[in-house]
Parts: structure tokens; C-alpha cells; sequence
């Protein structure tokens, strides 16, 4: 029994840290989607932009794509949003418009 008490008091502090449950400070979690999806869009724009000037399926093209990823979840953790499923359309829908409109800024090559 003292086992798991001292279990629960470890993961405390995490949750502290990353306050997975609660929106952020002043918004709402309807805001918060929107600004941190506004976010995401902003930053694929260079990388979009990357990986349309690079051979397609090339270790860069790849990193271009994938190198935001973990921003992202740190995102989605650190604003509050949590991983439910109405969450997903618009984080989705901004990580890759960004790529699409940061591609299209390619220009001549």
C-alpha cells in the first residue's frame, strides 16, 4: 500500500509540469486549439519551403517533413490540448497546409 502511494506522488510532479487536463491560462480549449494550430501552420512554412526545394524522398525531404513533429506534441502537451479526437482535424489540417503553402513559395528552380 505505501508502494503505490509513493508511485502517485512521483507522477504528481509531471502533471504539474505539463498540465495535460487544463487549457492554457485565460483560453479556452476552443482558443487554445486555434492558436496553437495558427502556430503549427506558421512553422511548417520554412520547412514547406525546405522540402520543396529538395529531391523528393531524400534524407532531407524526410527531415523537412518529420522535424516538427515533436514540437507539435510538445505543443499539445504543453497547451493543455490532450490528445482527443476533435483535436486532430485542425492540428492535422494545419501541419500540412503549412507544408503545402511553405512548398508552393519554392519559386523557380
Amino acid at each position: 500500500m505505501a508502494e503505490g502511494r509513493g508511485r502517485r506522488s512521483e507522477v504528481g510532479w509531471l502533471r504539474s509540469v505539463f498540465p495535460a487536463n487544463r487549457p492554457g491560462i485565460g483560453y479556452t480549449l476552443g482558443v487554445m486549439l486555434w492558436i496553437v494550430g495558427l502556430f503549427i501552420f506558421v512553422l511548417n512554412l520554412p520547412l514547406g519551403y525546405w522540402r520543396a526545394r529538395v529531391q523528393r524522398f531524400s534524407a532531407q525531404w524526410i527531415l523537412a517533413i518529420h522535424l516538427p513533429v515533436p514540437i507539435v506534441v510538445a505543443c499539445r502537451i504543453y497547451s493543455g490540448l490532450g490528445w482527443h479526437v476533435t483535436t486532430f482535424p485542425v492540428m492535422i489540417g494545419a501541419f500540412f497546409l503549412g507544408q503545402f503553402v511553405g512548398g508552393k513559395f519554392e519559386g523557380n528552380h
